[in-house]
């Protein structure tokens, strides 16, 4: 076996390991955001927002890349390259980031007036942003971008504007502080409304989904091109031509 063989091999070898890697991480970082979106979005906001689509999107090209990279490599290259583009820029642009403000503003305010009677969404998503978000601050920081690291390290919020006032001061949920606190008062509140850190975090999925999508689609396209030159090579040497 020859030192080029050898080397085409090796580089194969990690390609391979790396688009299986990235399918898992793929599956894994889609199926975390699925499910804090169905935890602090409501039915109209997913519905009329589409913020579903790309965690979804982003499952179902892992699951692609793992089983079936090689056949459709070029293809699920140019489909994850286009959806990284669509994510970028559908996702920032104004009109939707105005229309996701005043529905999650709303949808917020909605379940802060029901507390009384209906405690539980506000309870998980108040508890889900203390808690699991702050949980996988080293999984996701560690491998993205700096600006995640900041927005993890203040996911921690209460009611909708200005929990105080929503609640009354002696009424504040347990929810609003952290986990250890055994009474919630003004003075170990969170201070973040959770309106404006799940529109931050739906606005950072999307763009995190996009600039995922076009750099494993970009290194498909390598792939692609590295199979292309050792068939060449391969077929010169078989023909000589």
């Amino acid at each position: 076996m020859g030192c080029c063989e050898v080397f085409t091999r090796c580089i194969s070898a990690v390609f391979a390991t790396f688009f299986m890697i990235s399918g898992i991480g793929l599956i894994a970082y889609g199926g975390f955001s699925w499910y804090c979106i169905l935890i602090t979005n409501s039915d109209k906001v997913i519905k009329g927002q589409d913020t579903l689509i790309p965690p979804v999107a982003i499952i179902v090209f892992g699951i692609t890349l793992i089983i079936v990279y090689c056949a459709i490599l070029i293809l699920l290259a140019f489909c994850q390259i286009s959806f990284g583009g669509y994510c970028i820029q559908a996702y920032n642009s104004p009109k939707y980031k105005a229309n996701l403000d005043l529905q999650l503003s709303a949808d917020m305010k909605q379940a802060v007036i029901n507390y009384e009677n209906s405690p539980q969404r506000m309870d998980e998503i108040q508890t889900l942003v203390s808690v699991y978000l702050h949980y996988n601050l080293v999984i996701i920081t560690n491998i993205i971008i700096i600006k995640v690291k900041i927005l993890l390290l203040k996911l921690k919020c209460c009611g909708h504007v200005d929990p105080l006032n929503e609640y009354g001061e002696d009424k504040l949920p347990l929810s609003c502080c952290d986990s250890s606190d055994r009474t919630c008062t003004k003075d170990n509140i969170h201070e973040d409304s959770c309106t404006d850190l799940v529109y931050k975090f739906i606005l950072a999925t999307s763009s995190i989904v996009g600039c995922i999508s076009i750099v494993i689609g970009a290194a498909e396209v390598c792939k692609c091109k590295h199979i292309t030159t050792v068939q060449s090579n391969l077929h010169f040497e078989v023909h000589g031509k």
